[in-house]
């Protein structure tokens, strides 16, 4: 995996640079490509830790870009992964439930909104397990 994680470094580098400038498609464009590098059987696949941060990276050019609808879908994946990985005790769980509401309500999916945020609270007065 050395030259596709130099790839997926790269373009980590590229879509930062992109955000910065303001060109929120071309960010989001690659970002579509680490994702589909990271899904590689080297990386884990579906269940790989890189897999989860390219589509992390991957929502947040979305939203840049407007596109929050396609952001939600991209961080309920990553909140899958991250509960069956890690568990929703998790500060990355907790911070994307959090992502996951504010960006859903962006999209105006007060639904899938309330639901992460009504997780995201009751997690927090549990306080840690």
């Amino acid at each position: 995996p050395g030259r596709s994680q130099l790839m997926l470094d790269l373009l980590d580098d590229l879509v930062a640079t992109y955000a910065k400038q303001g060109k929120d498609l071309e960010a989001v464009a690659a970002a579509e490509e680490a994702v589909e590098i990271a899904l590689h059987k080297d990386f884990g696949g579906e269940e790989g830790a890189r897999y989860g941060l390219a589509l992390d990276r991957l929502a947040e050019a979305c939203v840049n870009a407007g596109r929050h609808s396609e952001a939600v879908s991209h961080l309920q994946k990553v909140l899958e992964q991250l509960r069956a990985q890690m568990g929703p005790s998790h500060p990355a769980y907790q911070t994307t439930l959090k992502k996951l509401g504010d960006t859903a309500l962006g999209a105006k999916k007060t639904k899938v909104a309330k639901k992460a945020f009504g997780e995201w609270i009751a997690l927090l007065e549990a306080g840690p397990s």
